[in-house]
């Protein structure tokens, strides 16, 4: 992924973008769709729905904000390219419950940003 192309990820990942936009550069990102769609509990139907514009309930709006905090974070905060954020968020913690960030989302979601802030701390002392 080109720079433009990162930069335009990380404006569309700001607290302030749309949800579609957030979920729209999730995905670009390189997430699919039903990865994602599972991470919030949700069928793939209802993450295209939320595409075109239809708003999420209020337990997976703050879900999807999870995902766009942490993306935005590792690129912007550990300066990850998309790919290995992607990555993170998709491989399973060697400590216990040994879920994937994206995994926790669902159930344990509070736990996904400490997750993200302990990852930053790692790269900053690199």
């Amino acid at each position: 992924m080109s720079s433009a192309e990162t930069n335009d990820l990380i404006e569309r990942l700001k607290p302030t973008s749309t949800t579609e936009d957030r979920l729209g550069a999730i995905i670009q990102a390189g997430i699919p769709t039903l990865v994602l769609a599972d991470s919030l509990g949700v069928s793939g139907t209802s993450v295209r729905n939320w595409l075109n514009g239809i708003q999420p309930r209020s337990n997976h709006f703050q879900r999807i904000d999870d995902v766009r905090f942490a993306m935005h974070t590792l690129l912007t905060q550990a300066g990850m390219e998309p790919g290995e954020a992607v990555q993170w968020l998709t491989s399973r913690s060697a400590e216990p419950p040994h879920l994937s960030p994206l995994e926790a989302i669902k159930d344990h979601h509070d736990q996904v940003v400490a997750m993200t802030y302990s990852l930053v701390e790692q790269y900053s002392h690199e």
